[in-house]
């Protein structure tokens, strides 16, 4: 180690920056692993989301972003006694008891009290105006820097590491579309008497100003900020206009209301796009959807994977059953007859719409399916010791 490097670290302005930022498990491997890194010598996976980040989940009504966004925030919390769970439905749309019951995996006692609807008197009652959204989070990090010692929990880690972390508050906003400032909903309410298209652009411009200014603070306490919102189509009357979407894989005729600035400053960014319809006969026994989730930015990762991700009218989002999915879609899982196995593993035998069953049946299964999962991604997350492939794409706009 250098003077420089070794002198540095003892000094006391080397404390304000972390050591190392942890990831935190989301309850979904190909998400998580999706947006790792892999390093060769150690045999390990940084895997999942990191800490004290924003993360956007886009994609057009009925989707399933919504579904997908409460159900990454209680993967996060649900290893920490402290872990709680913030929801600002600024739609006001959501339904509670089935919020509750996605969030909680159909009634986890332990998962809804992180589900916080009442706080301690030091953090004040909210509304949903973008004002009141910027103070309780404000709140929030100093409640924490508070009580940091208590707070500091362990968990263990994707690779079965004991790793010491801030317990994370995640506060998810659905949809940033409806999030306005009191001066701004004002406006809007008022667009009748004035110009629509400036108060469109008064409240982009404030959503910007917000993201920017809370970067330092949900750092440093490890609070997620999980954004929703809508993909709109534009309907452009010039056929001149070929300006490239604001958005790196949307297309140039769709948008994202609400102001790019959280698409920009976000640390990961996912879009849902609804997929083949599931037969309740024989794809799994349920109802529901083979969505695809896309990686459309990540600091991390290259941006641009796809898995596919098993959403259940019911229960939402399953990773058993998407892992399986990713597995048959990569050839990793060989259908003989009735049944099917893992390629690496075929002394277990069985048929999508029985896998639940075999697995309650031979644990170890599980264990498999995860294994070659990120087996799989190994190749294609970025690795520790290679050099960077430089992109060609180019990459968000900075916000006005």
């Amino acid at each position: 180690m250098s003077f420089m490097s070794s002198q540095f670290k003892s000094a006391k302005c080397a404390s304000t920056f972390k050591s190392k930022i942890v990831a935190l498990p989301t309850g979904f491997d190909l998400i998580d692993a999706g947006n790792g890194a892999y390093d060769p010598v150690e045999k390990k996976f940084d895997a999942g989301l990191r800490e004290g980040h924003i993360i956007g989940v886009v994609g057009y009504t009925g989707s399933g972003k919504s579904t997908l966004a409460i159900q990454l925030a209680s993967g996060i919390v649900e290893p920490f006694e402290n872990g709680t769970v913030i929801p600002f439905d600024t739609e006001k749309a959501w339904h509670k008891p089935r919020v509750k019951a996605l969030y909680s995996k159909g009634g986890d006692e332990d998962l809804l009290k992180k589900w916080s609807e009442k706080w301690p008197e030091e953090i004040k009652n909210v509304d949903t105006y973008l004002d009141d959204v910027l103070a309780f989070i404000v709140d929030l990090a100093e409640f924490k820097q508070a009580h940091i010692e208590e707070l500091t929990e362990t968990f263990t880690d994707i690779n079965g590491d004991k790793v010491s972390v801030l317990a994370p508050s995640v506060i998810i906003i659905d949809s940033l579309a409806a999030l306005f400032s009191r001066r701004s909903a004002k406006s809007v309410e008022e667009e009748g008497k004035g110009d629509s298209n400036a108060a469109a652009m008064q409240t982009a411009k404030e959503n910007n100003g917000f993201f920017g200014k809370i970067l330092n603070t949900i750092f440093a306490s490890n609070i997620f900020i999980i954004v929703c919102n809508h993909i709109t189509t534009a309907v452009k009357t010039d056929q001149f206009d070929h300006r490239p979407a604001k958005l790196q894989w949307l297309r140039p005729d769709e948008n994202i209301k609400g102001g790019s600035g959280f698409a920009y400053y976000a640390d990961t960014f996912f879009r849902v796009n609804p997929g083949t319809k599931l037969d309740p006969t024989k794809d799994y026994k349920i109802r529901g959807f083979i969505n695809e989730v896309q990686l459309i930015k990540s600091r991390g990762n290259e941006s641009g994977l796809s898995y596919p991700m098993i959403f259940d009218f019911k229960n939402g989002y399953d990773s058993l059953l998407s892992n399986v999915q990713f597995l048959y879609n990569e050839g990793k899982i060989k259908a003989a007859g009735p049944s099917s196995s893992l390629i690496s593993h075929p002394e277990f035998k069985f048929t999508k719409g029985n896998i639940r069953d075999a697995v309650i049946k031979n644990p170890t299964l599980e264990v498999f399916i995860r294994e070659e999962v990120y087996k799989v991604f190994e190749g294609r997350v970025p690795t520790v010791g290679e050099a960077p492939v430089a992109s060609t794409k180019k990459d968000y706009k900075e916000p006005e």
